[in-house]
């Protein structure tokens, strides 16, 4: 026994031990920086810093670096220079650990008016709830090219069969069941194809009444939507025109008849009528500049969303997050389902519903954020945003005082609380609110390693000034017995 302890104990402090580790980690953060560059950070950390194996080279370090310091009992004062260096290193190490462990790096949406103390964390979790509870499961997040097991949930006979990192939706719509069946939507659902422009570009778009969402798009400069006043609940309100903004909004009425409206960015307006079931392959002329077309290719009076999930074409840096499959049972009909990022769905299984949700992990911290104004200024003659800016209020109620408003810019961050936001993105609406985002990031183990920092500066200049002064104490003596 004391000889595999006395074997340890060598190989722990053994300078072969030093250089391989410092060889494998200087590699290891080499590529960690290549992959980062050519993917993005997730892919980075699923490879290299959140392997178990770069924490075992990390762990290999901190023992070599122990065990030298150890071996060197009793400690001299010569014995400084090289202690604090060494010390230096396994504070920083404990920072990194403390970081890992409870640090924040996340992302927090604000809209304009509204406060939210929620960060969102880049870990995807699937929430499952009955009539009787509500659970997380955490998703194993696979970067592109690694094959994902599939996840079994065995408590609700749930199975996530597949992953996909980065996945774009491709939606459209099926007729539902008849309405004032138990199931039934009740909202129409219109596809339209859009062609013209400077370009000639022809693009397709859906629209449904039964989400807010859906009922009215962004296509361009342009804004589709469709009303149907009948079936709205109250809280609804017509679609808005936005003076010199080209405008398409289509009416449904109680006899089944498409009615249109289409206003142009001179604020003329087209106005037209098609009687039930004569909606497809009806063309509109809506008197847009760029000899504008609009064709109404389906019309379904009951329709169901029908979301799927295919592979993202786009650079990892600008795809969209992932998507998973879910089935229950041996799925079949309403018992599998898409869900992206923020999707939620009821599953039948054996004729008990099951909600599922797919939702990034979320952290509240103890104090919110008010945003009180999104700012933009834009290049002078487009529509580019050269910088943005968010006029923000901590809400904090363990202050007696309410906190004055700051200014969050790209190169002005907010720290508070231990934590910092930095102005990262926005999503636009016409006209107002604005959603400001956020990145958020709480580094615990910050003081540790600006503590390790600072004794390895002092080791490394102790070193070089013993030696200074040794040098210079060698070459008097010298010169003195000459």
């Amino acid at each position: 026994m004391i000889r595999i302890l006395n074997g340890i104990y060598k190989f722990l402090c053994s300078l072969k031990l030093a250089i391989s580790v410092i060889l494998v980690l200087a590699v290891s953060l080499a590529a960690a920086t290549i992959i980062e560059s050519i993917h993005d950070t997730q892919t980075a950390q699923y490879y290299v810093y959140q392997a178990g194996w770069f924490y075992g080279v990390l762990f290999l370090l901190a023992m070599n670096i122990l065990v030298v310091a150890l071996s060197r009992l009793p400690w001299k004062w010569s014995h400084g220079p090289f202690l604090l260096a060494h010390l230096g290193i396994l504070v920083l190490l404990v920072g990194s650990w403390i970081t890992a462990r409870h640090g924040i790096d996340g992302m927090m949406r604000v809209t304009e008016g509204e406060s939210t103390g929620v960060v969102e964390i880049q870990s995807p979790l699937l929430i499952v709830s009955d009539q009787s509870q509500v659970k997380t499961y955490p998703v194993r997040w696979v970067p592109v090219g690694v094959d994902f097991k599939p996840m079994q949930i065995s408590e609700y006979d749930l199975v996530v069969q597949k992953f996909i990192t980065h996945a774009e939706p491709k939606v459209s719509f099926l007729a539902a069941k008849p309405t004032g069946s138990k199931d039934a939507t009740g909202f129409p659902a219109l596809k339209l194809t859009i062609k013209g422009g400077p370009m000639q570009i022809t693009q397709e778009y859906w629209l449904w009444a039964g989400h807010p969402s859906w009922s009215a798009l962004q296509a361009g400069p342009s804004r589709l939507a469709l009303w149907v006043p009948h079936l709205q609940t109250k809280d609804r309100k017509p679609p808005p025109v936005v003076p010199g903004q080209p405008t398409m909004i289509f009416s449904l009425g109680t006899d089944g008849s498409l009615s249109y409206s289409a206003h142009s960015s001179s604020n003329e307006v087209k106005t037209g009528k098609f009687a039930a079931g004569k909606m497809n392959g009806q063309v509109i002329d809506p008197g847009w500049r760029g000899n504008v077309s609009i064709t109404i290719n389906e019309f379904i009076p009951v329709a169901t969303n029908d979301t799927r999930y295919e592979p993202s074409s786009l650079s990892d840096e600008q795809a969209p997050p992932s998507a998973i499959y879910v089935t229950a049972g041996g799925g079949g009909p309403d018992a599998e389902v898409w869900l992206g990022m923020g999707d939620r769905a009821v599953l039948n299984k054996n004729g008990k519903e099951i909600s599922v949700a797919y939702q990034p992990r979320r952290v509240m911290l103890p104090f919110s954020l008010k945003l009180n104004r999104f700012e933009i200024q834009r290049y002078h003659g487009t529509n580019d945003p050269s910088e943005y800016s968010s006029q923000v209020q901590v809400i904090d109620s363990s202050q007696k005082t309410s906190q004055a408003p700051v200014t969050i810019s790209m190169n002005e961050p907010l720290d508070y609380g231990g934590v910092t936001f930095y102005q990262s993105s926005y999503e636009d609406a016409q006209p107002r609110p604005i959603t400001s985002i956020f990145s958020v990031n709480r580094d615990p183990g910050r003081w540790a390693k600006y503590y390790g920092s600072l004794f390895l500066v002092l080791g490394v200049i102790w070193l070089f000034a013993v030696k200074y002064f040794r040098n210079r104490k060698t070459m008097s003596q010298t010169k003195g017995a000459a």
